[in-house]
């Protein structure tokens, strides 16, 4: 979107350029499908399952947790400004994942079971147990 606007200045002046590109940004930027607004949404879905997951599984507590979430919400869109609360927010995000990493590190997160118990009557998909 830049590039077109520095290159359309040009040859229509800097009053028509500006007037073209704020009249059909978002056409241009977003596209029939918008598809950038429906990639933004999958992002929050997918933050919200792993809060949950992560919480369930006693990866997350909830002081770890409620940061995961907030800083799920950070750099989503187009063109988006950052403040003084998405700095806060990405310390919070460090403070959620470096003492995980770090026991990732030491090896001393616990392991999963190698071989879950299947339903009866049910066996066990291939494609997700191995």
């Amino acid at each position: 979107m830049d590039h077109t606007a520095f290159q359309l200045i040009e040859p229509l002046g800097l009053e028509r350029a500006t007037q073209l590109m704020m009249a059909d940004y978002t056409d241009i930027s977003y596209g029939p499908l918008r598809v950038p607004i429906t990639a933004a949404f999958a992002l929050y879905a997918g933050t919200a399952v792993l809060a949950i997951g992560a919480f369930r599984s006693g990866t997350f507590g909830t002081g770890r947790l409620a940061l995961f979430l907030l800083a799920g919400s950070l750099w989503t869109g187009a063109l988006k400004e950052s403040g003084l609360l998405d700095v806060v927010l990405s310390v919070g995000l460090c403070a959620v994942f470096v003492p995980l990493g770090i026991r990732v590190l030491r090896d001393t997160v616990p392991e999963l079971r190698g071989q879950g118990v299947p339903a009866a009557g049910r066996r066990p998909l291939r494609i997700l147990s191995g």
